[in-house]
């Protein structure tokens, strides 16, 4: 919300919920909303028993994410072909609707413009 006065009433009448976060002193009366996301996704994580990521040292272990063509040879074979299947289709689908339109109007103002 707002710092001086929170949220508008407007605002207020449209949420589902708030969500409280305590300050254990006088110096700051908000926090900005990167702050205050990562107070909450703290809070959610801790709820939730999420394992903590491995630390090597004070480091945390990222993985190296595969590339595209590791993610590709590593999917099952009727996945890719279902999903070329729903893209020839989709393209079929498109070139259907694209012949059933009604362009007599392209012509007569191509006529036109002849004259």
């Amino acid at each position: 919300g707002n710092e001086g006065h929170g949220l508008h009433e407007s605002l207020k009448a449209v949420c589902d919920w708030f969500v409280y976060i305590p300050h254990y002193s006088q110096g700051t009366a908000s926090l900005n909303v990167c702050s205050a996301a990562a107070i909450v996704l703290h809070e959610y994580a801790r709820w939730r028993c999420g394992a903590e990521a491995a630390r090597e040292g004070e480091k945390f272990v990222v993985e190296k994410p595969p590339t595209p063509l590791e993610v590709y040879k590593a999917t099952d074979p009727n996945v890719l072909q279902q999903a070329r299947d729903a893209k020839e289709a989709d393209r079929q689908a498109r070139a259907d609707a694209a012949d059933a339109l009604d362009t007599s109007w392209l012509d007569a103002a191509a006529e036109g413009d002849e004259e």
